[in-house]
């Protein structure tokens, strides 16, 4: 029997096939749901793994994938930077080092850090990779895509002075410690939509004192607010405190009932 699988590209969604019906369905536009990508997913097309190794640099000596959909290495000394229109991955450990190539390969320089402040997203991007900004202290604002899905672990752990940043109303997965240390956060207002949320995602966030979990969260990990020790208020939607409980069995005190919940993703 013929096996078909792999992802495909609809209206700026990236969806699952596994099947010639998958397929067919995507081909034909109705049928059956098209298989949304799950965490796993999200991480495998976060990878380094690049069909030939083709890349290019743009102008400011960024790195992408020959097809501009996967931004790979950040070789920039500016200190703000747009990420070019039509990217859809950030790799992992993408903005961590500068980059430079050593004639036959791409090396990361761990001595030259990345300055960058201030980073820019287009709307085309749907995941941000493992370790892709960690311990990046200078960063202070990610204007993000509204359409992210999924961020790695790690992906802005020990960003000390991030304080602005636009929570993805079509978000679905936070890896593990993916903001741990982030001590510019005070207030953390995540939309419908959240499935999972990683252990330790938000540990040491030292200055959060206010977060909003949405119903559709499926999965909680340990230690998520570990550290965070000025947290006074955890808002979960009316009626949810039972569920809650069992994601959080120490932090009920906290917990504050919300009438209503934030607008759900798209």
């Amino acid at each position: 029997m013929n096996r078909v699988t792999g992802y495909l590209e609809l209206d700026g969604n990236v969806f699952k096939i596994t099947s010639i019906d998958d397929l067919k369905d995507f081909v034909n536009r109705f049928g059956s749901e098209f298989k949304e990508l799950n965490d796993c997913d999200f991480a495998e097309q976060c990878s380094f793994r690049e069909q030939g190794g083709e890349t290019y640099s743009d102008d400011c000596g960024v790195i992408y994938s020959k097809d501009g959909k996967k931004l790979l290495f950040m070789s920039l000394d500016s200190e703000e930077y747009k990420i070019k229109e039509g990217t859809a991955i950030i790799g992992n450990e993408a903005i961590r080092w500068n980059i430079y190539f050593d004639g036959y390969k791409y090396v990361w320089n761990t001595k030259r850090e990345i300055h960058v402040k201030l980073i820019s997203m287009p709307d085309s991007i749907i995941a941000i990779g493992s370790n892709s900004f960690l311990n990046n202290k200078w960063l202070t604002t990610v204007n993000t895509s509204q359409n992210i899905k999924y961020i790695g672990k790690r992906a802005f752990s020990g960003c000390a002075s991030l304080s602005k940043f636009d929570w993805p109303s079509a978000l679905r997965y936070i890896g593990a410690n993916a903001f741990e240390g982030c001590e510019g956060f005070t207030e953390v207002l995540l939309n419908d939509g959240i499935k999972k949320i990683g252990s330790h995602a938000f540990k040491n966030c030292v200055n959060l004192g206010v977060i909003s979990l949405p119903s559709t969260i499926e999965a909680f990990g340990s230690g998520v607010f570990e550290g965070c020790n000025k947290l006074k208020e955890i808002r979960i939607p009316k009626g949810s405190t039972e569920k809650f409980s069992q994601f959080l069995p120490f932090s009920t005190e906290k917990f504050v009932e919300m009438e209503k919940e934030y607008p759900q993703a798209l």
